[in-house]
Order: structure tokens, then sequence, then C-alpha cells
């Protein structure tokens, strides 16, 4: 092999947030070094993952150099189209190539599990004597505990792999003999849009809006199957982990080898996933699935377009969604999202022709939509109203299911002093601690703040405690006592804290085994089980009245996605949804027969008031242990910005609406630029211009979704 001269390499060291490039000499004359190669270099008194950023030939500086120790990778992670994206994505987000490699690169951690096999140890002898000693009295290592011994440790066993004196051992991905199509035969309106994604070319994005049961999930597994025949690969992106089960039985039937990615994975199962991704047909995950690099992928799916959890909320605040219609636009691709209640944004999309519409109609199952029912909940003292204990009784009656939604987990939203009107709260956030009866404690959903249920009131000892507010755990009680022989379980992050938890639930429903889930948003994302006849409502006005102005959208998605669990089987759906306010005429909108009427009105509500999708908006919060650095570094950027003429509309710092979070106060600016034109890419100048104190965390959000 010709011996390649050394060469200098500008890294970003990944686990420091810090806008800054370093630079190491790369001492390893056979060894190509390329941006986009991950290595491992000194870091002070620490050794660190870091990115190469860019090669020179020489480099004039004044302090010593250090060498690169390690090079975890033989080729660089990503193609320079996808460089390329990651370009785009970082200036849209304003963020640094710290924070933004620090996101992408999740999916190649975990390294370290990686086991190797000594298969020749007299030719490994030979090479690497050290290296020989560590595998004579096991044979199997992992590359964890070879770095802890040998340096250079990757280098010289992928050196000992291709001399044939190390194997690596490959974790492998299931292969099944799958069906070769469906029987089942395509409406009209379904194989048109099969066919129209099939024969699309280069970036083609398209917004497949179909009523709830109106068979989306079979036109994105025909269109998955024409390009896994041709030899190419698929992303499927959905919002929550509860989802993939049911699309990995969908898929198991048609594809021969399926990778799933989200946070409930181990390490050694995503990195099977890592090591195999040649072998993936599809591949089926939440947010970061979007961001690994599949060697002939040919098209993107985003399932349940409109879900606020495709919007990540730490970190890099990325929404997947927008990003995977970056990404398909970069690597020409067509790109489908679908929903029965699309975002404003999507839906905005299609109306202006930037997305083409695929509309199916019509449910499969041709039920007559039945108007809900609606429930006085007014001098109702049980979370329950009778008519809909009876109308459960009657479901499971008929041998028939029912779910019961409602968005709060615990017992109680909080907990209240009958004398003083004192409510517990967080000890580190400026909310409420939820009951949760079952564990005798209280909880912050917020920071994870958890203490016993305490006997008398911190502020007044009184010992007139109770809880004020419904979860879901009230509600399963109720109708445990109730409905003593219903089969009751509950379907939220209390109850399913795992990826087996989860499906172990979503089985024994889809089984029968279940009469009832009582649940909450986990409940109506896209699950079909044809046995459902009963969905209750068990309170409407929750999330309605929100400080938010995408408080009235979430609702009307929530709740019509709710309506669309119902009446997927041979049975016609039942809906109670119970209130405290029956005459709102909001009611008359829920639905699919009403869901084109209320996007359009939607829509034109937030153009006459200048909302996104019709303006662009950035948050910017600032957070600190004490009010006062948190507000002065509001202020300051808020007199930055107003220097600027940048046209924008901006308001004074204020505080956030939980002001108070995991013990940070917080601050926050909203700016918003009608042009569309200015945000974000004018606030880079921000990062460099406007010197942040160590004391303040700095949040730039562009695109907010969650106002609080």
């Amino acid at each position: 092999m010709k011996t390649l001269k050394t060469c200098y390499v500008h890294v970003v060291v990944m686990s420091v947030p810090v806008d800054k490039q370093y630079t190491y000499h790369w001492q390893f004359t056979h060894i190509l070094a390329q941006k986009g190669m991950r290595v491992w270099v000194p870091f002070g008194q620490t050794r660190r993952v870091a990115l190469v950023m860019g090669v020179s030939k020489s480099c004039d500086v004044s302090y010593d150099i250090k060498n690169v120790c390690d090079i975890l990778d033989e080729e660089p992670l990503y193609s320079v189209a996808w460089w390329h994206f990651f370009e785009r994505m970082k200036h849209y987000y304003v963020t640094i190539d710290a924070t933004l490699w620090a996101c992408v690169c999740t999916w190649c951690s975990k390294e370290e599990m990686r086991q190797y096999r000594c298969i020749d140890m007299d030719a490994l002898l030979v090479m690497d004597e050290p290296l020989a000693a560590f595998f004579q009295h096991r044979k199997i290592r992992t590359m964890q505990a070879i770095h802890k011994t040998i340096d250079a440790a990757w280098v010289r066993v992928r050196k000992a792999c291709q001399l044939g004196a190390l194997v690596a051992v490959y974790p492998i991905l299931p292969i099944q003999k799958c069906v070769a199509s469906s029987s089942l035969t395509l409406t009209t309106a379904q194989q048109c849009a099969v066919d129209t994604i099939c024969n699309s070319k280069g970036f083609s994005p398209f917004l497949l809006y179909g009523v709830t049961g109106s068979g989306k999930t079979e036109v994105y597994l025909r269109a998955i199957e024409s390009w896994v025949k041709n030899g190419r690969q698929v992303v499927v992106i959905v919002p929550e982990i509860g989802l993939i089960p049911q699309w990995l039985n969908a898929l198991k039937q048609r594809v021969s080898c399926v990778g799933q990615w989200h946070s409930g994975m181990s390490s050694k199962q995503r990195l099977a996933v890592r090591l195999n991704l040649a072998q993936v047909d599809v591949l089926i995950g939440t947010r970061s699935a979007l961001f690994l690099p599949l060697p002939r992928l040919a098209m993107l799916v985003v399932d349940e377009e409109h879900d606020a959890s495709l919007k990540q909320q730490e970190g890099l605040r990325y929404s997947a969604r927008d990003m995977a219609v970056l990404l398909a636009q970069t690597l020409k691709l067509p790109i489908v999202l679908g929903s029965a209640t699309p975002s404003l944004e999507s839906w905005h999309q299609a109306k202006e022709g930037q997305y083409q519409m695929l509309r199916l109609g019509d449910r499969i199952r041709d039920h007559v939509f039945v108007q809900p029912e609606i429930v006085d909940l007014r001098h109702q003292r049980e979370p329950l109203h009778a008519r809909l204990l009876q109308a459960v009784e009657e479901a499971h009656g008929h041998g028939e299911q029912s779910m019961l939604y409602l968005n709060r987990r615990g017992y109680a939203p909080c907990l209240y002093c009958c004398d003083c009107a004192d409510i517990v709260l967080c000890d580190w956030c400026s909310t409420s601690l939820t009951l949760h009866k079952k564990q005798n404690h209280l909880r912050c959903h917020s920071c994870g703040f958890s203490k016993k249920i305490p006997n008398v009131c911190p502020v007044c000892q009184s010992d007139e405690l109770k809880p004020l507010g419904v979860g879901t755990e009230r509600v399963m009680q109720q109708l445990q006592e109730a409905l003593p022989t219903l089969k009751v379980e509950l379907l939220d992050r209390d109850r399913v804290s795992s990826e087996a938890l989860l499906n172990d639930v979503l089985q024994r429903f889809g089984d029968g085994q279940i009469d009832c889930l009582v649940g909450t948003q986990m409940l109506v994302k896209g699950h079909h089980f044809p046995n459902v006849t009963l969905v209750g409502v068990v309170h409407a006005d929750l999330g309605l009245n929100m400080p938010d102005f995408r408080a009235t959208e979430r609702w009307w998605q929530q709740l019509t996605q709710v309506l669309g669990r119902t009446g997927r089987g041979e049975s016609a759906g039942r809906v109670l949804i119970q209130t405290l306010q029956p005459e709102g005429e909001w009611f008359q909108t829920l639905g699919d027969v009403h869901a084109t009427e209320v996007l359009d009105q939607s829509l034109s509500q937030r153009k006459q008031f200048s909302y996104p999708p019709f303006a662009r908006w950035v948050r910017i919060v600032f957070s600190a242990v004490f009010a006062a650095d948190a507000l002065q570094a509001a202020h300051d950027c808020y007199h930055y910005i107003e220097k600027q003429a940048w046209s924008l509309d901006l308001n004074e710092p204020m505080p956030c609406v939980f002001e108070r979070k995991i013990g940070r106060f917080r601050y926050e600016i909203i700016l918003r630029d009608p042009s569309r034109r200015v945000l974000p890419w004018c606030l880079h100048c921000l990062l460099e211009d406007v010197p942040l104190s160590s004391k303040v965390r700095r949040i730039i959000d562009v695109d907010p979704l969650d106002m609080m």
C-alpha cells in the first residue's frame, strides 16, 4: 500500500457544546483522513469522540498539536449530499456543529459493544503481540475491553481483521419469509395514490390525506413493496413508539428484513441495526431514525405527520417532518406525509401546490358517520357519567371492546387544601405535583421530582387535603368498582414504561384479553382494533383553553383521531363525549366529514392574524438559577435585535408560562417574521455578537410548537 503523508485534521468534539474546531495531527500514514470520519482525540485530561470537519496538509499554530489517538471509522459516515443536508439543517435551526452532531450521531454510538473473535492466533502474534496477548485467555472480546488496554485499538483491530487474524462478530437482524403481496383489493382512490407515488421521479412531496380507517397504511405498504422489489430501501418515521408494533406486524408480512429504531431499544439492538443497514429493506422508527444513512434509500414516509411528538423538544429542536422533507429534497426522493387530520403547515403547502394532495375520502368499512353523543358533565362528582358506564357495559355484553380517552396521567393532577386553598407544588418547577395514588406519591411530570403524599398541608398544617381533578388512574378505579367483571388496562407512560410492556398491552387488547383500554394520547395515534365499537372522551374540555394559538387545532386533531378509533370493523361505532360545556358549537366540527371545512377555516384565521404558516416564528428562551440573570440576558438579546434593521415583530422579555422549570427561572422573546425571508437565518450573528454568561442557558427554538 502506498504510504500517505501525514496531515492535520480539524475536528468538532461532540460532547463539548462550543462553536469551535480543534486541530490534531494525523499520524496514521496508511489511512486517508476524510471529512466525516469519527476519531478518538485527547481533550484536556480525557479522551473524547470527535468528528473530522476538514483536512489540511500544514498547520501554522503556536501551540503543540496533539496526535489523534484512534480512528473509529474506515469511511465517512455520510455522503456529500447528506453533508449538504446537514449544513442546511444547521443554518435553519441556528445551531453549532457540536450540538448538531451530538444529535445526529447518536445512531452510531455504543460501538464499544462490538465483539471480535480471534481465528488465527499465530498470525496475530506475528502481527501484533500485545493484541494477541489480550486474546489468549478469551477468544471473543468486546471493543470496550480492548480499548481500555490497547492504544490505537480501532486501527490495530481493523488491521488484524484485514489480515485474517481477527473477525468481527456481527449481530444479525432476523430475515423472514414474506407473503408476495396482500390479497386485499384496493379502492380506486387507494390504487390511484399507490400508482402516483410509485411513478414519481426525483423530489416529489405528497400529502396523503385520508379519513380515519380509509386505508392509508395499505397505500404506504404497497408503495414500500414496489420500491423493495426493485432493491431499494424505505424509511418510515412515526411520532410515537406505540405505533411501531403494528407497523412491524404489517411490514413483516411484506418485506424480508425490517429494522426498527427508537429510544426503547437496547444498545445491542441498536448496534445490530447500525451494522446491518445495507441489509435492511425498511427502517421504521421515531425522529432520530431519519439520520441513519441507508445506502439505497428510495422513499421517505412520515406517518401521522401532524403530531407534535415529531418535534424534538430538547437539545437540537428540530422537526422530523420538516427535516424529512428537506432530506427528500436534497437526495431527490419522493416523500409521503400522511394524516387524517393534517397539520395546517402541510395543508397550506398542499393548497399552494407545493405538495401533491392524495385523497382517500371513504372508509374501507363504509359505516355511516355517527354523530358523537354529548354528555353533560356539570354537577357530576365521579369522572364517568352513568351513560358512559352503561355504554361500556353494553359493549362488553356484546363481546365488543371500548376505549376511554383522558389526556391526564395519575389519579389527579393536583392535591388541594380545602382550608387554605393551597396546591402542593414541585420544589423545582412552578407546576403542581400530580397525585399517583397507587404508588402513594406526588410526582412532577416536568422534571420527575417526587415525594410521598403528605398527611397535612405544608402551609397551614390542615389534614383536609383532597385530590382535585381527574387522571387515568382514577377513571380506571371507578370502572373496576362499577363493573368488576370488566377487564381494564391502562395505556399511558406510567403503565407502559418500556417497549416490552407496550407490546404486551397492545397484543392482549388485540387478542381480546382486555375489554377496555383507558389511556392518554398514546391511545389515539393510528391504532387499528376492529372490535372496538365504543370510544368515550372522559373530559373533552382539557387543553381547549391553553395559552397557545395552536391549542384549538391540537384539540380538534386529538378528538377527531379519538373518534376514528371506533367503527373500524364489521360493526358501526359509537362515541360519547363528556364535557362541562355541552352547548359548545365546536363539538359539531368533530369527525372526518368536517375536516376539510375546519382546516380551511383555521388556515383563514391564521392568515388573518399572521400566524404560522403565514409568518415564521422563533422563540428564544433564557434560563438561569437566579431570575435576574435570565432576565438580564433576555434584555441584552432584545436590545441587540431591536437595533438591527430586520423588520421583525418582537415582544419585550417576559416570563414563560411555566416560569420555573427544573430549578431554573425562564424568560422568553418571541420573534415574528411576516415575510418569512429574514428568520431564522439572520439569527446566526447572535451566537457570536451577543455574549452569554456562563450562568445562563439560551435556547433558540425555530418554528416552536410548545409555547409553554
